[in-house]
């Protein structure tokens, strides 16, 4: 959908009343967790909807850099060594209950993250190049990849793995049985077939099902506090689907350190804003326009303060801020 490709159009067209889409943050994130050990990450964060459905979001990452073996008669063996090195693997699980109240995990999406490479042609053009990716084998059966990959922002191109390819992963790491990523810098290269082995997944995977029954028990005993997202700017763009380190939260935090902490009178903002933004977000997060508040909020408040310290004006940006926060605070009372 392109919300999610694009969420800032997306939101700028559902506020001009020229879309219905749905808004891109549908849940408030409230607990989160990270465990990184070996070649392994996971990244799991406890949603609660607008419907008190309470879900756990798991994304872990494993790197290709450990743990591989890759056999291919390519002359550019080296160079495909360098490319894997440089890839990782990450896929999703979702903890959740289904419809007879039955918790547990369920597969998501998978991704592969391969970066591009780069050659110059008779002309002196410098061109951009996919590694080509035939197929995720995991022992005998061959899972269909995403031939179109999508170039991510992060200069890598993101290949898509099915959801079973995830589960039939999952359940052979397990046996400490080894994956297979087939590949080719081009059509008509040879094949390299890139062995990724469990890495101690059996052991990891124990830590993160630890840690999910951790965040499902803080969040029954009420121990969940929502810091990361208890402050309106990272509301208003959560609430579009941006993340935490979008320019945007990325200028405002600068602006913040470099501007505001220097004076007396913006270090004194900085102490009311951290003493009243948690209670403005949960007195707004209460009401039924909440969503229409946060998009306004977005493209009123936080985008042109950020773009105001982006381009240095201090002055405006103060202005800006102060505005939006005399806004929300009457909305949070009325």
């Amino acid at each position: 959908m392109y919300s999610r490709r694009f969420p800032r159009l997306a939101a700028a067209l559902t506020l001009c009343g020229l879309s219905s889409a749905a808004y891109a943050q549908e849940s408030l994130p409230l607990c989160e967790t990270t465990i990184k050990e070996g070649a392994f990450i996971s990244e799991a964060t406890l949603y609660e909807d607008e419907y008190d459905y309470v879900y756990v979001s798991i994304w872990i990452s494993r790197q290709l850099k450990d743990g591989t073996t890759i056999v291919t008669d390519d002359p550019e063996a080296d160079f495909i060594s360098q490319v894997v090195n440089a890839s990782t693997l990450k896929f999703k699980f979702n903890y959740d209950s289904n419809a007879d109240g039955e918790w547990g995990y369920s597969p998501q999406m998978g991704q592969l993250w391969l970066p591009g490479f780069y050659t110059t042609n008779d002309q002196g053009e410098r061109l951009e190049h996919q590694v080509q990716v035939q197929s995720f084998r995991v022992k005998n059966t061959d899972y269909n990849v995403t031939t179109d990959a999508e170039h991510n922002g992060n200069f890598m191109y993101d290949y898509e793995l099915p959801r079973d390819a995830i589960t039939a992963m999952n359940n052979f790491w397990v046996m400490n049985e080894p994956v297979q990523v087939i590949m080719s810098l081009s059509p008509n290269s040879p094949s390299a077939y890139v062995t990724v082995d469990d890495a101690g997944w059996l052991k990891f995977s124990e830590r993160i099902n630890s840690s999910t029954k951790g965040l499902m028990d803080d969040y029954l005993a009420e121990k969940c506090d929502p810091e990361y997202a208890c402050f309106f700017t990272t509301a208003a763009v959560h609430n579009i689907g941006l993340n935490d380190d979008c320019w945007e939260l990325s200028y405002l935090r600068r602006f913040r350190d470099t501007v505001l902490q220097r004076t007396d009178a913006g270090r004194r903002a900085i102490e009311i804003y951290y003493q009243q933004a948690p209670k403005i977000v949960r007195q707004i997060e209460r009401r039924t326009d909440a969503k229409l508040i946060w998009l306004k909020t977005y493209w009123l408040g936080v985008l042109p303060t950020a773009a105001l310290a982006q381009l240095g004006l201090n002055g405006l940006a103060v202005k800006y801020y102060e505005r939006l926060f005399n806004t929300l605070q009457k909305l949070a009372h009325s």
